[in-house]
């Protein structure tokens, strides 16, 4: 039966392929190695791109470090050890060391908004589009924090969608030409009991490509290419539940659908991100003047709720707001600098309140706590 499945699943993606953003038709690729531990997957055979590059210390109030290049599509670890970003304009991928301000650099090929940390905020795995020979090769890969190493996942020839994660069943998904490669990934104590995976309800799973975001229900019955503004995506996020996905399309506009619903536009505005605990998602709000946002503001909203601003700077175009794991603190930086920012969401919160339009359902659920601080050398800033 698993095989009907699996060949009914390829002929209904052969069908759409075309129309959902990469470079021919679809079909599933199961069976791909699990990631149980190291020894499973090839390490890298290029050295390992560990970086001489150190964060410094941020020289503006709220700024925690100053780095050597913009930054953006900012993603924080499970204890904020860590953070991810792509380097603003240039290609790869970096991460900072929170407590060092060391900078690690595992690629340097295109990455863009495909990427995500494992549960265990250990590895880092990312997809990379290589250029040899005129030709496009994909490559997924994960970034071992403790080995500090790459370990190599996959390769092959052609372009691909953005990689996706679904933390129901630790299974990322990634489109390309041939259908969408799936796989399961395991980790040390992180199981779910049978109680929990009878418990679960689960209708399918989010799959992103460039030209838009697609729901595939569980057995492979259906697929569905979701309508947006057709720009193309510029930043997704999928809910910790896994159910919700928002995404930002190149246009400027925020979209957000549960369980493959017809999209709702949310706002316009870039860079969404959930909150690690509540239906909530941060992100850069336009300040509309017209159809067009003269300035970005960092904005929060419930799905299905009106949004409201944590911030009113002018210009400034922030953007990549974050939230920390703990959802305390939102991590952000301002577009065309080279600063990394953070603000206390309760202290922003409280400010707000004298606003008339902030939206009262929107405010936090727990009491505040002081945020850390980066600690650079024998500064701390």
């Amino acid at each position: 039966m698993k095989k009907l499945n699996f060949e009914i699943f390829r002929l209904m993606i052969l069908a759409l392929g075309p129309s959902l953003g990469c470079d021919a038709a679809w079909a599933t690729s199961p069976n791909l190695p699990p990631l149980t531990t190291t020894s499973t997957q090839r390490s890298s055979t290029e050295p390992s791109s560990t970086s001489n590059k150190k964060a410094t210390k941020g020289l503006t109030p709220g700024s925690w470090a100053q780095l050597d290049t913009g930054l953006s599509h900012l993603k924080p670890n499970i204890n904020a050890k860590f953070i991810a970003f792509i380097p603003d304009g240039k290609l790869g991928i970096r991460i900072i060391n929170m407590e060092s301000g060391n900078i690690i650099e595992p690629s340097g090929h295109f990455i863009g908004p495909s990427f995500f940390w494992s549960p265990d905020g250990m590895r880092l795995f990312y997809r990379e589009l290589l250029h040899k020979e005129g030709k496009t090769q994909s490559r997924v890969r994960a970034w071992d924090v403790a080995q500090n190493k790459n370990i190599e996942i996959d390769s092959f020839e052609g372009s691909s969608g953005l990689l996706s994660f679904d933390p129901r069943d630790n299974r990322m998904l990634l489109m390309y030409k041939n259908g969408i490669k799936s796989k399961k990934l395991l980790f040390p104590n992180n199981r779910l009991a049978f109680w929990q995976s009878s418990e679960r309800k689960e209708v399918g799973k989010w799959a992103m490509a460039q030209k838009g975001a697609t729901f595939v229900t569980d057995a492979g019955f259906a697929v569905q290419k979701l309508a947006d503004d057709s720009s193309g995506i510029e930043s997704f996020d999928i809910s910790p539940d896994g159910s919700t996905a928002a995404w930002a399309t190149r246009s400027g506009k925020i979209f957000v659908s549960r369980d493959g619903e017809a999209p709702r536009q949310l706002d316009y505005g870039r860079d969404p991100h959930w909150h690690p605990e509540r239906p909530l998602l941060v992100y850069a709000g336009g300040r509309m003047v017209g159809n067009k946002a003269a300035d970005y503001d960092i904005k929060i909203a419930s799905p299905d709720s009106k949004g409201s601003f944590l911030t009113a700077t002018q210009h400034m175009e922030e953007r990549w707001p974050v939230w920390s794991p703990d959802g305390q603190t939102i991590y952000f930086t301002i577009k065309g600098s080279s600063e990394l920012r953070s603000m206390s969401f309760n202290q922003a919160v409280k400010i707000q309140k004298t606003n008339s339009d902030f939206n009262e359902n929107l405010t936090p659920s727990r009491p505040e706590i002081s945020s850390q601080r980066l600690n650079l050398g024998n500064e701390k800033l």
